[in-house]
């Protein structure tokens, strides 16, 4: 078969006839079945050479899931029936089109395949130059190059770790995830390259992870440039009157979460250099809209610093070696800004806030001394709560039940108070060797009731005397949300709280007296039988009179 007819065949393949496709599909499937060599031959030939996109695309596809799909040792894997010759030019056709292909999505799925392909082979060693080849793609200074090394590597990590070699080797990959996230590569190239340093710390590979940051160029810092670099560019692709597409972004500050908690908080120790700047950049993207000039100012100071770090991380001689004049950074103006000013932000916002809870979870340690940032951190999980007055949230007071497709930000909010809470706990028996170490002891001083508690306080005291609904309810269902961690024996603060809820009970919005029924199941639950035997008297009548409250909607029910 020559390679029209091979490419009238593939054509048919996307017709819209079923009869057509199937009769395209089994002629294919006799090829590949009859002879293996051609099959991968006529595929090379049509990703290297045709004119057609989406021709390309389909055999980029068809290599992925048909040639070389399934186990290596498996039927349909056809590597084992390949000539030597065909072989080499699988490797190289598919390196050579990742430099030449034009179209992002085929070459994503050229690098989806080479990955694919090289985790089966390089076990093998079957594939003995890729490490060197992609290293060489990665010192490129061309963006697609860069990226699509980037992309392999994210993937091959586990199977390629040998051929990483010794120090030298190491030290020489860091340096280019480095320089991958500094100022001179495109946004794109530091979110791959941010995919790959998470490669890394999942897999182990310290000796590599470990040179990525330096004291000029810290990751914490390169990850906020690169946030920052995705952010404009989202800015910068938006037509006038258009919602920005902030799908870089998203992945960079994705790819932190990833990061954050990957290698049993290895990932999270390196961000410890410059921790509170990151801290504060997160803060500010978590508050988008809510119009906060201290966190955009904050952000701001995150933002400039973070581009000194990536221009040190181009290198000298470098374009990008001087950092731009200092200017707004994308994050502070968001935060800054009303809400129907940034508009598409939603899914980064709950991504900022994912990041900044998944650290206090795996390194509550490190927040001890920023009281500040624990405190705005807290004020953030209460603002998603007060969303609750907004009109999309009208059905779900009305009918009580929860829209199981989407957590909504009042939801990430009284969960994040949980989790925040929980991490500043003490895990059950992690204490029981009394001749504990140093780090045992630092675990022993950890308490929710210590260091959380009283900020906690702090901020919901306002909101129980706003004449809004909104900040009665939340700060109730932020008691509510917490009560388990008040410590045993301490009558004043129960009795404080307890009364709290007495006076909820007779509120003038239902939804408030709903907040106040909540919050005292909760109590009960979480401090029996104290608050059955010694609060009763002061909390049956109120609790009586909600059985005939004139609001009967399920939610107060």
């Amino acid at each position: 078969m020559d390679a029209a007819q091979f490419c009238e065949l593939l054509q048919a393949t996307l017709a819209e006839d079923a009869a057509v496709r199937r009769q395209a599909e089994a002629q294919l499937a006799a090829l590949k079945a009859a002879a293996a060599d051609s099959y991968v031959s006529c595929l090379l030939q049509t990703l290297s050479g045709h004119p057609e996109e989406q021709l390309r695309l389909q055999a980029a596809v068809l290599l992925r899931s048909s040639a070389f799909g399934g186990p290596l040792e498996g039927g349909a894997h056809l590597w084992g029936r390949l000539s030597a010759a065909a072989k080499a030019a699988v490797q190289q056709t598919l390196l050579q089109q990742l430099q030449q292909e034009s179209s992002k999505t085929v070459r994503s799925n050229i690098c989806s395949t080479t990955a694919d392909l090289a985790c089966d082979l390089l076990p093998e060693d079957q594939w003995t130059t890729l490490g060197p080849q992609l290293l060489q793609l990665l010192s490129s200074s061309e963006p697609h190059k860069q990226q699509g090394a980037l992309h392999i590597l994210a993937e091959v990590i586990p199977a390629l770790g040998p051929q990483l070699g010794g120090p030298p080797e190491s030290t020489h990959l860091g340096a280019l995830v480095r320089r991958c996230l500094s100022a001179a590569a495109a946004a794109e190239t530091n979110a791959e390259a941010l995919s790959l340093l998470v490669a890394l710390v999942e897999d182990g590979q310290r000796s590599v992870y470990r040179k990525v940051g330096t004291a000029e160029s810290p990751v914490s810092l390169l990850v906020i440039s690169a946030a920052e670099a995705a952010l404009r560019l989202a800015g910068e692709e938006t037509q006038p009157g258009e919602t920005p597409d902030f799908q870089v972004a998203e992945r960079v500050v994705g790819l932190l979460v990833q990061l954050v908690e990957a290698d049993r908080g290895g990932g999270a120790a390196l961000l410890k250099p410059q921790l509170p700047l990151l801290l504060n950049y997160l803060l500010a993207l978590a508050n988008a809209g809510k119009g906060l000039p201290g966190l955009a100012a904050a952000a701001d100071a995150a933002a400039a610093a973070a581009a000194a770090a990536a221009a040190a991380a181009a290198g000298p001689g470098s374009p990008a070696a001087a950092p731009a004049a200092a200017t707004p950074s994308v994050a502070g103006a968001a935060a800054a800004a009303a809400a129907d000013k940034v508009e598409g932000t939603e899914t980064v916002r709950r991504l900022a806030i994912e990041a900044l809870l998944c650290y206090a979870e795996m390194r509550p340690q490190s927040l001890l001394g920023c009281t500040d940032t624990l405190r705005e951190v807290l004020n953030t999980l209460l603002r998603c709560m007060l969303e609750a007055e907004r009109e999309e949230y009208k059905p779900w007071f009305e009918s009580g039940e929860e829209d199981d497709d989407e957590q909504r930000m009042y939801g990430i909010g009284e969960e994040g108070l949980d989790r925040l809470a929980r991490s500043f706990e003490e895990e059950e028996g992690s204490s029981s060797n009394s001749s504990s170490s140093s780090r045992n002891s630092k675990r022993e001083s950890l308490s929710a009731a210590t260091h959380l508690l009283p900020l906690l306080a702090d901020a919901i005291k306002p909101f129980l005397e706003q004449e809004k609904w909104t900040f009665r309810f939340v700060a109730l269902m932020a008691i509510a949300q917490t009560a388990e961690y008040l410590p045993q024996g301490d009558e004043q603060q129960l009795a404080a709280v307890v009364h709290t809820v007495a006076k909820a009970l007779g509120d003038t919005d239902y939804r408030v007296r709903f907040a106040a029924c909540q919050c005292l199941g909760q109590l009960a639950l979480d401090h029996a039988p104290t608050v059955q035997h010694e609060y009763t008297h002061e909390l049956l009548d109120p609790l009586v009179r909600c059985f005939s409250d004139p609001v009967s909607l399920p939610l107060a029910s």
